[in-house]
């Protein structure tokens, strides 16, 4: 509305001010004669929000239902997903509270086929008066509420014990957040100690217990730049004085139970200890002072009952659930009610060791594949039956605990402890997305993040020497002479990182990470150090040499990429679908970059980001381009000389084939080469708390003339989709 717009609301309509559709339910309202009928199809928000209870006073001070379908989401076609809920109803112009109107629900069905017949064929027909509606504070829509469950409305409530609140606005989240993997961690802490990124909920996807930790917040010397932005734009005039504050400050760290403001589905909830700051999106509820630990948790356990769903679904039928709704919600408070606690305390433990089972918690110490077995098939079979496991008992620890709280409020006659296994938020095994989570681990251990010596995060930034000692080893010396090769490099391993800084000091590295930081990707195998050979390399010494072959064909099955050989099928799967799963799983803020040439796979290879220094890219194009170029010049002349020589026409076909692929790739080559000079010349810096959006972004767009032809844009890392 425009300020005429909202002024004339306010004056005539402002029990309905809030939105045009809600005034015009009053606008209705007044056409309607005494004993009149007002029928019409609306958004179901007015019925239910607490900020609508006046205006639900209002009408029902003049009106009552006679019927109602409650249609739900997806009824029009042009409006998908789970924004807009809309219901049908007829009202009667005239006061009787007492009348039992007719509800069809048919809101639990998706389709509309499947709608229309919830109708027709009067399934789903609950009767309810205005009156009932009433006994609950604010009478938000509850027709389907079992009638036993109303004298919990008059009870205490969640706020009498606890603190509900929404955390913090940023003001600008691409400045202040990061994903806890994009920064460096000598500058984060996830224990209250960071010295400029601390812990972050901000809601996420949904699940119960744990998880969802994997922002950072720039909160260095108490919040002050993020202070500092909201005073600059309240000088400015960009924002109230209401949003220039850090909201609820003294509740940061502080132990509680949050959960996502914005989700679809019923909201679930998770604990949360003293080592994080929370969102807007996040919001919390916290033990007022006498409330103990215990009760935290058992108030946990309740939040996560069929109880609060069903009294969820009337209080917060949209996707926005926030602190004021969770507060109003009826709460006994389960004293002596030990095994409550140790229950939940089971469930947040079963919940954060899955959490904690992938590379994107920073408490993660290894990958579950990584076991002192031969094989890696019957290291999947015991992962497998570890997950199955920690499945099955959080899903009897839950409805152990809906059983509990059932007994506690006496709705033994109406809801039913069952879980279904989809609302069970730990996961299972998966064969394909658990192998290629077992690669990206192998490529961690190449570049030195994670290693099989140490558990959890041996490096990511700073110092690399402090985390790995280098070590000297000549190859090859005849008498004295360090024999060059053809190209005119010396042949010798020199330095390599051959020790690990652990607990019990410096040991022996099991597998040692790349020294400079590189690793190429070919589609033929032409550098001996390629990621190819690194992984086969990785998988024997996980599982040993004995069974390596049959180990590496079990991978190549679970990838399902193309090939001859399991290697030229984990080969193709490192050309084609590797960085697609590594930007999935972290979430388009790759920590490993990807120097990319096209889509003649000419170029491609590997840095690790957080040990980029301003000559990584000239060590990749001179050390790694510039051969891998050579290589191609001569597969080429090699192609050719078959062509020229060759006594089958099979044969002559395949060369041919091959001289096409290498013109192309040659070319493509040399533009690629062109631009990546230009950013090798200027030799930049980056800041890993700048986050990967910003630093990625300084090695695209390399602009690269063309004699006779418009300029090129030439982006050297791969485009993040």
């Amino acid at each position: 509305m425009n300020k005429k717009l909202f002024s004339y609301v306010k004056k005539y309509y402002d029990d309905g001010r809030n939105d045009l559709y809600t005034v015009f339910i009053l606008r209705c309202r007044e056409f309607c004669k005494v004993n009149g009928l007002l029928g019409m199809i609306a958004q179901l928000g007015w019925m239910s929000l607490t900020r609508s209870s006046q205006l639900r006073n209002a009408i029902y001070s003049s009106m009552y239902y006679l019927n109602m379908v409650h249609l739900g989401s997806r009824v029009f076609e042009e409006l998908s997903g789970e924004v807009v809920k809309t219901s049908t109803f007829v009202m009667r112009k005239g006061i009787f509270d007492e009348y039992q109107a007719a509800y069809c629900k048919a809101d639990i069905v998706e389709d509309n086929d499947a709608k229309e017949s919830t109708l027709l064929e009067n399934k789903s027909i609950y009767k309810a008066s205005l009156a009932e509606t009433y006994e609950i504070e604010g009478a938000p829509l509850s027709y389907w509420l079992p009638r036993t469950m109303l004298p919990l409305f008059s009870r205490s409530t969640i706020k009498d014990r606890f603190i509900c609140r929404a955390g913090m606005q940023t003001g600008n989240n691409d400045l202040f957040l990061r994903y806890w993997y994009e920064v460096s961690s000598i500058n984060t802490d996830h224990f209250n100690n960071g010295t400029k990124w601390f812990s972050y909920n901000k809601g996420g996807s949904q699940r119960k217990w744990y998880g969802n930790l994997d922002l950072v917040v720039d909160w260095e010397n108490n919040g002050f730049d993020i202070k500092a932005f909201k005073k600059r734009r309240l000088e400015l005039g960009e924002i109230e004085k209401k949003n220039s504050e850090c909201w609820n400050s003294e509740f940061y760290f502080v132990e509680g139970a949050t959960w996502s403001s914005i989700a679809s589905g019923t909201p679930m909830f998770r604990f949360t200890s003293k080592e994080s700051i929370f969102d807007i999106k996040g919001p919390t509820c916290f033990a007022q002072k006498k409330v103990s630990h215990e009760e935290l948790l058992q108030v946990l356990g309740y939040l996560n009952s069929p109880i609060v769903s069903t009294i969820l679904e009337i209080f917060s039928p949209t996707l926005d659930c926030n602190p004021g709704t969770v507060s109003k919600i009826p709460y006994k408070n389960c004293i002596d009610k030990s095994i409550i606690t140790d229950k939940v305390k089971n469930c947040i433990e079963l919940s954060k060791a899955d959490w904690d089972s992938f590379e994107t918690s920073w408490d993660f110490q290894h990958h579950p594949l990584s076991r002192k077995v031969s094989t890696i098939a019957e290291s999947f079979e015991q992962w497998q039956t570890e997950c199955d496991e920690r499945f099955n008992q959080l899903k009897a620890n839950e409805e152990e605990l809906n059983r509990i709280f059932i007994d506690i409020y006496g709705l033994q006659n109406e809801l039913t402890p069952e879980v279904e296994n989809k609302d069970v938020t730990v996961r299972k095994a998966n064969l394909s997305r658990d192998i290629r989570s077992f690669i990206s681990y192998a490529v961690a251990c190449m570049f030195g993040r994670y290693s099989l010596n140490k558990e959890g995060l041996v490096y990511a930034g700073g110092d690399f020497e402090k985390y790995y000692k280098k070590e000297e080893e000549v190859l090859a010396d005849v008498d004295g002479n360090i024999i060059i090769m053809s190209d005119g490099a010396a042949l010798i391993t020199g330095e390599q990182y051959g020790k690990i800084k652990t607990d019990n000091g410096w040991v022996e590295l099991t597998y040692s990470p790349d020294l400079d930081n590189c690793i190429p990707i070919t589609d033929e195998e032409y550098f001996s150090d390629d990621i190819v050979s690194r992984f086969v390399e990785f998988v024997k010494i996980v599982y040993g040499a004995e069974t390596l072959e049959e180990n590496l064909d079990f991978i190549a099955n679970a990838l399902g990429n193309k090939g001859d050989t399991s290697r030229e099928v984990i080969r193709n799967y490192f050309l084609k679908d590797f960085y697609t799963d590594h930007l999935k799983v972290y979430q388009k803020r790759p920590i490993y970059w990807l120097f990319d040439s096209g889509k003649q796979n000419g170029f491609k290879a590997l840095i690790y980001m957080h040990r980029y220094d301003a000559d990584t890219v000239g060590r990749v194009r001179t050390d790694y381009l510039h051969r891998a170029q050579k290589y191609v010049e001569t597969a080429m002349q090699s192609a050719q000389y078959t062509i020229d020589n060759a006594s089958s026409a099979s044969e002559k076909s395949k060369a041919t084939k091959a001289v096409t692929k290498y013109t192309k790739q040659l070319a493509e080559m040399k533009i690629y080469d062109e631009a990546i000079a230009h950013i090798a010349n200027r030799r930049i810096e980056i800041d890993l708390d700048d986050g990967v959006k910003v630093n990625y972004a300084k090695f695209q767009g390399v602009e690269v003339t063309q004699e006779g032809k418009k300029a090129l844009k030439v982006d050297l890392l791969a485009k993040i989709k």
